[in-house]
């Protein structure tokens, strides 16, 4: 049964990802770069200790790397942003909505981000598009 990684500071994304450990760090890593290409102008930063994922300066997604059973890909919008009157489409139902504005996909591992990563590259691309993130 994998163990949870010990919450440490981490300067860099690369620094967060090997915190990770063996277990989740290479996972976390593809996770990273299926978001990465998902659409143009996605840069990245640490932030709550975590990596996340930005566009025009604003985030919208954190990795959360201390599950015991997955990465999970949390979307959020901040908390300056109007939340839309309509949610991203998620014809999959893959998205755990915590409320409006905040949403969970967990991948498991390898065999599920290869099932998962053009849907999650899509969820990506609704989340950032005009009018439904910042």
């Amino acid at each position: 049964m994998p163990t949870r990684p010990t919450p440490t500071t981490c300067e860099s994304v690369t620094d967060c990802l090997a915190a990770a450990g063996t277990i989740r760090g290479p996972l976390a890593g593809e996770v990273r770069e299926a978001i990465r290409a998902s659409a143009p102008g996605i840069a990245e930063a640490v932030m709550w200790n975590a990596p996340t994922f930005l566009v025009d300066g604003r985030p919208f997604a954190t990795l959360h790397l201390r599950g015991r059973d997955a990465v999970t890909v949390v979307f959020h919008r901040g908390a300056k942003t109007a939340v839309p009157a309509r949610p991203v489409a998620d014809p999959d139902g893959w998205l755990d909505w915590r409320s409006a504005d905040r949403a969970l996909l967990a991948i498991r591992d390898a065999a599920d981000l290869a099932h998962r990563r053009q849907g999650l590259q899509a969820l990506v691309r609704a989340w950032i598009a005009p009018g439904q993130a910042a």
